[in-house]
């Protein structure tokens, strides 16, 4: 693995061909892609989790600094900053006075290592920051229990079959904010094949309550199924991936990329059609789901052999030994312009 600094700077230039910048805000499935060859496997698994997770769960806006911090905010208020660190990564949450309320309630339901990552962490006049740093997924459900505190998570942030609509150009708000459906029906011509005009793209949602509620999809089978079977969404089914999953499944970035070759975009692929890449989106979700309830199952049989923290490894508490919060300032690279 190589040093900071080094790394630092291939990441820095692997953001350069990947990256979009609107202000500091950057478009997030490139911007994973591009990490994906700067941590190694374990720090990238827990990334991908803790990415999919937010994904699923919040509508948030994605800033990078160029060099090693990826924020999760909305409203100018941050959910969760994670600094880059090559074999490790460093989740900074900060929890004002109601947070460390909610969390103290709670606190012994936690496990030992995240309850001292809370006692030795400092408080400001904003808050306690907890800089917590993760090699693997040892600990990554607790940290997940901390975002939950920071805010509520909504389950309805995807739709039934795993779609963004809040990423959608062709869903209301988003027309109304700024019309893009022009993007949006050349990129579902060249990667989907269909023809659909700008002017005939205009989409409530499929979790919409109102009465005459407008979906271009009238008639899709994968929400009728979910209905049906009274699920929250295809995550939720024994059964995915099903053949009527696949009738709406999304193309991945990866198959996005192989199918144009040379003409790929990452830009374009984000802006109009990450919205759909439903198949990646609900794997991370199951697999958090999955580990979320193992850690449940452990705990219960840890509880009954007198032991409630049965996921602390020896090898985990050396990865945070000695953890300091990243050094400040920074100095940011010159990123180029947008291509044209």
């Amino acid at each position: 693995m190589c040093g900071n600094k080094t790394c630092f700077s291939m990441l820095s230039t692997m953001a350069h061909d990947w990256i979009f910048w609107l202000g500091r805000e950057v478009i997030m499935e490139s911007l994973m892609q591009s990490f994906k060859e700067y941590l190694n496997a374990e720090s990238y698994d827990v990334l991908e989790k803790i990415v999919g997770y937010i994904d699923t769960h919040y509508v948030m806006d994605v800033l990078f600094d160029g060099i090693d911090e990826v924020k999760f905010r909305r409203s100018g208020r941050t959910l969760l900053t994670i600094y880059l660190r090559g074999e490790s990564i460093v989740t900074l949450i900060i929890f004002g006075k109601d947070e460390r309320r909610q969390f103290e309630m709670v606190q012994e339901s936690f496990s030992e290592f995240i309850q001292k990552y809370y006692t030795n962490s400092r408080t400001y006049h904003d808050g306690k920051w907890m800089y917590i740093e993760l090699c693997d997924d040892s600990h990554l459900v607790d940290v997940l229990r901390l975002i939950q505190i920071k805010r509520k998570p909504n389950p309805k942030v995807i739709t039934m079959c795993g779609y963004r609509c809040d990423l959608c150009k062709a869903y209301y708000r988003n027309i109304r904010k700024d019309d893009q459906r022009a993007g949006l029906s050349l990129a579902w011509r060249q990667y989907y094949g269909l023809n659909i005009g700008p002017s005939d793209m205009y989409c409530d949602g499929c979790r919409s309550s109102k009465r005459n509620a407008e979906r271009i999809d009238h008639s899709c089978p994968v929400r009728r199924c979910v209905l049906d079977r009274g699920l929250g969404s295809c995550a939720d089914c024994l059964g995915y991936p099903c053949e009527v999953f696949v009738q709406r499944e999304g193309l991945c970035f990866a198959e996005a990329a192989e199918m144009q070759g040379e003409r790929f975009n990452g830009e374009e692929f984000d802006l109009f059609l990450r919205a759909f890449d439903n198949k990646t989106r609900l794997n991370r979700l199951r697999e958090t789901k999955r580990m979320q309830t193992s850690q449940v199952r452990q705990s219960i049989v840890a509880a009954d052999s007198g032991n409630p923290f049965p996921n602390v490894s020896s090898s985990y508490r050396e990865c945070s030994k000695n953890i300091s919060p990243p050094s400040e300032p920074r100095s940011l690279p010159i990123l180029p312009n947008r291509k044209a």
